[in-house]
This record gives C-alpha cells, structure tokens and sequence, in this order.
C-alpha cells in the first residue's frame, strides 16, 4: 500500500501485482524474447510499487483514503468526493492485486474526467507498464514531463523514464534521460535514486540492450506480450526465480487465463497448489475448454491427488467427449485404482462408453 509521503513526495502507491487481461503489447522490441537477458534479482517481487518522487505539480500529496473502505464506498468517493484522486489510487491498488486491469484504467480514466491532476498520469503509466504497454506507459510520462517542464519533474519519474526508455530498445534515449537526470541532480538526490540512477546508466552504457529484466515487467510480458511463444518464455523465467513463491502464485494466476491454450496447458503443468487447494485445481483444470489443458490436468491430477483423485477422475469421465481423453482418463483411473486394465474401445462407440462410465461409477460405490 502507499508510503507515508513528505510534503513534496509523490507516493501513488500503486501494488501492481497483476490480470489475465490481454492487452495490446509493445511493438518495440521485447526484452522477454532476448535468451541473454536475466530476470533482474533485486526485482524478485510481483508487487513492485509505482515509482515515487517529487510531485510534478503539487504541493501537497493526495491523503489517501482510509484502507477499511469497501470498494463500493470507494467508487462513491470517485464519482462524488470534491477529489476523486484518493479514492481512485486505492482502487486501482485493489484491482490491480486481484488482475482486474481492465477496471482500474477504467477507474483512472473516470478520476480523469473529474480531475486534471498530475497523480493520475503517473497512475495510468503504472498500470499500463504492469500490462505489458511499456510504449504506452512511456508516452504518459513523457507527455506529463512536458507539460510540468524536467525542472519539476522528481528524479524517480525520471529514472522510470530511462528504465522505459531502455526497455523499449531506445538506447540512445535512456542514456541521454540518464545524464540530463545526472547534470541535474548532482549528488542532492536520495542515495538510493543515486545509485540506481548509476547501476541503469552503467548498463545501458555497457550494453546493446537490456541483461536484465525486473519481475515487474516479465509479468508484464506475460500479461501483454503478442505472441504465445513470447508469454510462454515469461512464464518459464518467472517460475525460476529464486523459488518466491508469490512470484509464482502470481504467475501462474495470470497464465491460467491466458488466451492461447499452450500457456494455460503450461500453467497446469507448473503449477504447484497448497495441498488443500489441489482437488479443485484439478477440477478446474479438467473442466478447460481445450483439449490439450485437459490433458495435461489428467497427468497433473494422479500427481497430485493419486488415489484420491479417482472420483475427480471418474467425473470427468462422465462428461468427457474427446474420445483420446477418455482413452487416457480411463488409463489414468487404471493406474490410481490397482487391479483394472484399460477398456479397448471402438471409435465412436458411445454404448461402449457408457459401459466403461458405468463400470468406474460401480468402483466409487465400492460395488
């Protein structure tokens, strides 16, 4: 949630933590897809928070509105209260935790049109960089820099700026925002924006194109890269990182609505859920409209759920029209319940069917 900001501090204390939205990704070149680029180690969160500074505007930060606010209160303060920016930063915080993207550009758009402030561009940059439109994000923050002037700009934004920049394939541009930033700043700045300030202007100096790659925007190529290929290689480098297993629990959410079945099938596959949540992981999985999560949620389930597993098994069993997936459900059965063999079927031979259903129907009733 936000930090207690000083009276020049811009703390909209957004947690991106990140939905299943598919949104319209970077043309520029994506450093998901570069094999020589590594997930950045101090970057390990999936909550990474909006980058902070100096207001560009004002004076006084927003008071944000109190956290034991339901959402429905929220969204009252954002149509009625005198400022609608409070209320507008908690909520897109809260949806942004629950990968509701979609509404919380729509709740910026709507503070939007009630208030000019400075805030909720700083918000909509944050939101669309955790989906994955780094492009976007960048023409925010650039448009709002131009419109307050660089001299008023907080040296954060600045520094999300070349981060974008970098990103984004535009070298040239990173470092140019880097040493303006650096001419600027001096050594007035906080530490810790002057050393990142010198870790980024070392890289970008040192290589073609970015080594490193913050969780944040890996989850951000999950949720909007263009390609299957491409979210599929976010997925994989999210799930190696250092074991964090809110990384992962948020990684496997976002590709387990993706759009394109290989990454929900390789969600199924990665996914590792608490001991009390596995039989409706199963169930879920086995219930996806496509064939191919089908099957690797059948592997997953004797896993998982061996014995255990036989009636989630036999329930989909029932239901399963996919003549090859009701061969390997039947097989899988065979292999959680010693003594059974699996039925030889005719293809298309619905009585058949019936009769090995009725068969595993038979073994749950003990009969």
């Amino acid at each position: 949630m936000a930090a207690t900001p000083g009276a020049s501090e811009v703390v909209p204390g957004l947690q991106p933590a990140a939905p299943v939205a598919t949104a319209a990704p970077s043309t520029s070149p994506d450093p998901a897809a570069a094999p020589a680029a590594a997930v950045e180690p101090s970057s390990a969160s999936a909550t990474a928070p909006v980058a902070a500074g100096p207001s560009p505007s004002a004076a006084n930060p927003p008071v944000a509105s109190p956290a034991s606010a339901g959402e429905a209160e929220l969204r009252e303060q954002l149509a009625l209260a005198a400022d609608p920016v409070p209320a507008a930063q908690e909520l897109v915080v809260r949806l942004a935790a629950d990968e509701r993207f979609d509404e919380a550009l729509a709740v910026v758009a709507a503070a939007r049109r009630r208030s000019d402030s400075p805030w909720l561009s700083v918000l909509q940059a944050s939101v669309l960089r955790d989906l994955g439109q780094r492009h976007a994000a960048l023409a925010e923050l650039l448009q709002l820099r131009n419109q307050v002037g660089v001299a008023s700009f907080a040296p954060a934004l600045q520094i999300e700026i070349a981060e974008l920049q970098w990103l984004e394939g535009q070298k040239s541009e990173a470092a140019a925002t880097l040493t303006s930033l650096r001419s600027a700043v001096g050594d007035s700045a906080p530490a810790a924006i002057l050393a990142k300030l010198e870790r980024l202007a070392s890289e970008v100096g040192a290589a073609p194109a970015p080594r490193t790659i913050a969780v944040r925007d890996l989850l951000g190529n999950l949720r909007g890269a263009p390609t299957a290929t491409a979210r599929l290689d976010a997925l994989d480098r999210l799930m190696r990182v250092d074991a964090d297993a809110e990384v992962q629990r948020r990684a496997i959410l976002v590709a387990s609505g993706d759009q394109a079945s290989s990454v929900r099938a390789r969600a199924v596959q990665l996914a590792a859920p608490a001991e009390a949540d596995r039989e409706e992981f199963c169930r879920v999985a086995l219930a996806d409209a496509a064939p191919l999560v089908r099957r690797f949620a059948i592997a997953r389930t004797v896993e998982l759920l061996g014995g255990a597993g036989t009636r989630v098994l036999v329930e989909r069993l029932a239901v399963e029209t996919d003549e090859s997936l009701f061969v390997a459900l039947d097989a899988a059965l065979c292999r959680v319940v010693p003594g059974n063999e699996p039925h030889p079927l005719a293809v298309g031979d619905a009585a058949q069917r019936r009769e090995v259903v009725g068969k595993w129907l038979r073994v749950l009733e003990g009969r």
